[in-house]
């Protein structure tokens, strides 16, 4: 079919009329709509998006800027903010940080200059207030601190309890009668790695512990497998009989570390992460962590964002509940 104007002459509407049916305007009969899309569905009619845009004043696409394409945490983010963009129609554009602020700021620049109708970015690197943000476009910020996120229209957030998580993860440590406790933070700023510190040391003051500054380490290393990894060789002299983890990623660098020591774990020693990756379940042993929903987290930011995008200026932070997930990591310590 070769305009819009055939397809209206078809289906005995004005142009205009298939041009809002086309788009599920509300203003168009359930009935009108239904024949106007079967009859350019048959004819294999599609809608020219520039032009449409041109019209709407809207270009249908999200940007997504993540903070490392090669972080699993940001899989099922990922899939839970594209299912809720494409159910209203919306396609996804994704770019990577490389967990850097320069390169943030560059991306956030490039999405406006394709007029994307609104951004999310996860785990933002940058923390001047976000400056750098266009005012006129709805953003979404996934794990972000509220503190970090500035206080104007059309900008909203996601949060991410790290401190009670680390708190319940702490606790359940207690519980099993752990008394030398060990934290992983990672070197580069993070508030969630602060935030979770905090956690934990509330946690051991509660149940009367003075936290240790010696059972606490900030290694070097950037990969996670090598923060997990360099935590270990700098806790095990403390002799500490379990140690939690910033994140499952250090958590399973820090696993395959006590295993190549000879000691075993949970018998001799318990490993606890942070995140809940599904490669958490297929270690062995399976990894005691806090699980973020993070397929609800995307979902969650995406609706917020195209609320946003049609009008609504809900600046109300959201929030993320850890939940304990425990596996067979972790067990009372040895005798």
């Amino acid at each position: 079919m070769d305009s819009i104007y055939e397809l209206a002459r078809r289906a005995g509407v004005a142009p205009s009329t298939v041009s809002k049916a086309l788009r599920d305007d509300p203003r168009i009969s359930v009935a009108t709509r239904a024949r106007v899309q079967a009859l350019a569905s048959e004819a294999g009619f599609t809608v020219n998006a520039a032009a449409q845009s041109l019209t709407t004043r809207r270009t249908l696409t999200i940007g997504v800027i993540v903070s490392d394409y090669a972080d699993p945490y940001n899989g099922l983010l990922m899939r839970g903010i594209e299912a809720a963009a494409m159910a209203a129609g919306y396609q996804l554009l994704v770019s990577s940080a490389h967990e850097t602020g320069v390169r943030e700021v560059d991306i956030a620049r490039t999405f406006r200059q394709r007029r994307v109708d609104g951004i999310i970015i996860v785990a933002s690197h940058v923390s001047e207030s976000h400056e750098h943000l266009d005012p006129r476009i709805p953003v979404v910020l996934v794990a972000e601190k509220p503190a970090l996120v500035p206080d104007r229209p059309l900008v909203s957030c996601l949060i991410v309890e790290d401190e009670a998580g680390a708190r319940t993860m702490t606790q359940h440590l207690l519980t099993l009668g752990h008394r030398q406790i060990g934290y992983v933070a990672i070197g580069r700023a993070s508030l969630a790695s602060d935030a979770r510190r905090a956690g934990y040391e509330d946690a051991l003051r509660q149940a009367g512990i003075e936290p240790d500054p010696r059972l606490v380490v900030v290694p070097n290393r950037r990969d996670m497998a090598g923060v997990g990894a360099e935590g270990v060789q700098l806790l095990l002299p403390q002799r500490p009989t379990a140690i939690f983890f910033y994140n499952d990623l250090a958590a399973i660098g820090g696993l395959r570390a006590v295993i190549d020591r000879g000691l075993r774990v949970p018998e001799q020693i318990s490993i606890a992460g942070f995140d809940d990756l599904e490669i958490s379940q297929l270690v062995t042993p399976p990894l005691t962590t806090m699980a973020q929903p993070r397929l609800d987290m995307g979902r969650m930011a995406a609706e917020r964002l195209l609320a946003m995008i049609g009008g609504d200026d809900d600046r109300t932070p959201m929030t993320a509940v850890c939940t304990l997930m425990v596996r067979r990591s972790t067990a009372p310590p040895p005798d």
